[in-house]
């Protein structure tokens, strides 16, 4: 995924690859939130174009500016001079606010398209936990509106039967559904102590929704299933048509007469294979159907069917995750989210910081990534399940509205940044301050 942004809001110029996990620090209001926003924005446009197999949504006037200045409150960020470009493996969008509102967009591999489930997680998220009637506030279309959605329909997968445990806190958390309310549970002296979230501490109220959401977009990855909004779903019976259209356009061509014979024969051999009572001729059948070019063309369609219906990864846009949490708490959150990325090929993982402790943890999984020979020594390390590859890590520090690389090119580790500055700074102010004692 490629990335471009110029004269948006604070951003002069950004042009980043983005990679499996990629971290933004920056002083507040440089921009961070903005490049999140609108990675987060391009994922979003990418698969409704997609899902639709056309660019017809966007072609209307103002509609592409409009949903992104509306859903992530970018109003006035955009101006004349402001481009906009976002490169992936399936379709290019190239905006030019000098040119025209309406995006110029290209099919690069227009069938390779994985649906993701694709989430911005806002540093307003406690709203959820805060307020106890919060699901009758009236909001616009936007990021929070979307989270608060995500969050109801993720709380419900956790019951009093079926709790979420969170490590960290050594606390569960779940739903009540016949009280409409959310409970945590506490364990103190071998007994368990129950408090409702809206009177947790603020820490605990910004980091269960992080778990509790990422626990559920899991399961919907993982899930066989269909989900139920896709299954019954008239579009997306259109997409089926349409995908469906282009295999056999494209495995057809001008020999329909062939291509029904074979289906003819496919027919024939699928009857017979049931009628097969002999395990071992039947599983040679079997894979004879599966090789022919009926076989395959079943087979192809199945996968092309998964990858455009079915969740198939996570894009995870995250702002803040240190807020209201001690130092160690930051440290394992960090941990917990690079070790559900690894799960995941495909994931990205995006997140703004303000937070030393967030990188000097991330520092340690991208070191241990980096050890060939794995002991049980190793494996006692609380970073130890998610170590991982530095070149699937990004990190960059934001300045005057452009990102610098802050990872070390040779050591693969993150080198001098903001916080080495700002710790240097401080250091030497208590140092002078020392020596007027000696006065």
């Amino acid at each position: 995924m490629h990335l471009i942004i110029r004269n948006v809001g604070p951003i002069k110029n950004v042009d980043i690859n983005l990679n499996k996990i990629n971290i933004i620090i920056g002083p507040q209001s440089s921009g961070k939130s903005t490049i999140n926003k609108i990675a987060c924005y391009l994922s979003w446009v990418e698969k409704k174009i997609c899902v639709d197999q056309s660019f017809d949504f966007f072609y209307s006037q103002n509609v592409f500016l409009q949903n992104l200045e509306v859903f992530h409150n970018l109003e006035d960020y955009v101006n004349e001079k402001s481009y906009i470009k976002y490169v992936s493996d399936v379709l290019s969008i190239e905006f030019n606010a000098s040119e025209s509102s309406i995006p110029k967009f290209s099919w690069n591999n227009r069938y390779e398209y994985k649906r993701p489930k694709i989430s911005y997680i806002p540093a307003e998220r406690n709203v959820v936990s805060v307020i106890p009637n919060w699901i009758e506030v009236t909001l616009p279309k936007n990021n929070i509106k979307n989270y608060m959605t995500d969050w109801n329909e993720a709380r419900y997968i956790y019951d009093k039967e079926h709790p979420l445990f969170i490590e960290s806190l050594d606390i569960e958390y779940y739903y009540d559904n016949d009280l409409k309310n959310d409970f945590i549970t506490i364990l103190e002296d071998n007994d368990k102590k129950k408090i409702k979230l809206t009177t947790a501490s603020s820490g605990t109220q910004s980091l269960i929704p992080i778990y509790v959401l990422i626990g559920y977009f899991l399961k919907t990855i993982n899930n066989t299933e269909e989900l139920g909004s896709i299954k019954e779903d008239s579009a997306n019976k259109e997409l089926e048509s349409k995908l469906t259209n282009y295999l056999i356009d494209k495995e057809v061509g001008n020999s329909v007469d062939t291509w029904i014979r074979k289906i003819d024969e496919f027919i024939k051999q699928v009857e017979s294979l049931s009628e097969e009572a002999n395990l071992k001729k039947k599983n040679s059948k079997l894979k004879k159907i599966i090789k022919s070019p009926i076989g395959k063309f079943v087979s192809e369609a199945s996968e092309l069917r998964n990858n455009y219906l079915k969740n198939n990864h996570l894009k995870l846009f995250l702002e803040e995750p240190e807020s209201n949490l001690f130092p160690s708490t930051q440290q394992q959150l960090l941990y917990y989210l690079v070790e559900q990325s690894n799960t995941i090929e495909d994931s990205i993982l995006m997140i703004t910081t303000h937070s030393p402790f967030i990188l000097y943890a991330l520092n340690n999984c991208i070191l241990g990534g980096q050890l060939k020979d794995i002991t049980t020594k190793n494996k006692s390390f609380h970073s130890y399940k998610s170590w991982i590859d530095p070149d699937k890590v990004s990190i960059w520090e934001i300045y005057d509205g452009q990102l610098k690389d802050i990872k070390d090119s040779e050591q693969k580790v993150i080198g001098q940044h903001y916080f080495n500055d700002i710790m240097g700074d401080t250091l030497k102010e208590y140092s002078n301050i020392l020596k007027c004692f000696k006065k």
